[in-house]
């Protein structure tokens, strides 16, 4: 376990960047949920020269203010505020998906119920081809880190039957890239 106060790096991006590189993207529409005010998925996907759409969708109006601010290509990118539980996106029209470091907390806002239905809401739009991209680290100070793993939203998507899953250990957190059928 890492402790929040020691680094909450939004880590191991060599690994996330590698992965994005061996994808086809070629003017994405990209979803993020519970995103909090980072920029990594924009910023990667901007260093890949890639031309995109980026959603930005959170329950929290500061963080997407934040998170807009930080953009450098804001023509490009929207904030919405919703849950992940019920997108305000059309089925099938998603290239990326992205839960960075989203599932614990939307475990603690909508529970073990409210996950489930994230994936679900994930797999809705994400057209066939896409991919959906989770991280995860457990933190001492944020108990929420550890009542859910990576491998528990693996058993999930197995119950949707639509995917393939790679799941893999990086130096500070675990990633699941996961192909849409």
């Amino acid at each position: 376990m890492t402790s929040y106060a020691e680094h909450y790096l939004w880590s191991d991006l060599e690994l996330f960047e590698s992965w994005l590189w061996k994808i086809p993207l070629s003017g994405p529409l990209v979803v993020e949920v519970a995103s909090g005010p980072n920029i990594v998925v924009p910023y990667l996907l901007e260093k890949l020269g890639s031309d995109f759409t980026y959603l930005s969708v959170d329950i929290n109006p500061g963080h997407l203010r934040l998170q807009t601010k930080g953009l450098s290509r804001k023509e490009s990118a929207y904030a919405v505020q919703a849950t992940a539980c019920c997108l305000p996106v059309r089925n099938s029209v998603v290239d990326l998906f992205v839960f960075h470091h989203a599932v614990d907390d939307i475990l603690e806002t909508c529970g073990q119920a409210g996950v489930y239905d994230s994936i679900g809401e994930a797999l809705r739009v994400v057209q066939p081809g896409g991919h959906i991209v989770f991280s995860h680290c457990v933190f001492d100070d944020d108990p929420f880190t550890s009542e859910i793993s990576l491998e528990d939203v693996e058993e999930m998507l197995a119950e949707f039957d639509q995917t393939n899953c790679d799941r893999r250990e990086a130096h500070h957190q675990e990633w699941l890239f996961v192909e849409v059928e």
